[in-house]
């Protein structure tokens, strides 16, 4: 059970709070990953993605369709998506270039 407070105790300290600059914290924008940390995050989204793929198509997920593995999977693939187009690959600027 929550405690009564006053509404003048609550102004008081949410107008404290907000003189000290207490709000609610922004989100962080600038992150510090290696390549093997992307590695390691894309390689984990592509698991649980075969995983939740493979629970989806199971004859038994028909009969437990309590959850709904479709939405999810939608958002681990336009992660994966997202960070796929931030990459920035290499190519030579002289000479030929042979993809593959």
């Amino acid at each position: 059970m929550v405690p009564y407070v006053p509404r003048i105790v609550r102004e008081r300290l949410l107008r404290g709070l907000r003189e000290k600059g207490a709000g609610m914290p922004g989100y962080n924008s600038s992150f510090d990953l290696s390549i093997e940390d992307m590695e390691l995050i894309e390689t984990a989204l592509r698991r649980s993605k075969a995983e939740l793929s493979a629970r989806a198509i199971a004859p038994e997920a028909i009969a437990n369709a309590d959850e709904a593995p479709e939405a999810t999977l939608r958002k681990i693939h336009d992660l994966l998506g997202r960070l796929h187009n931030q990459k920035v690959f290499y190519r030579p600027r002289r000479g030929c270039y042979i993809g593959g």
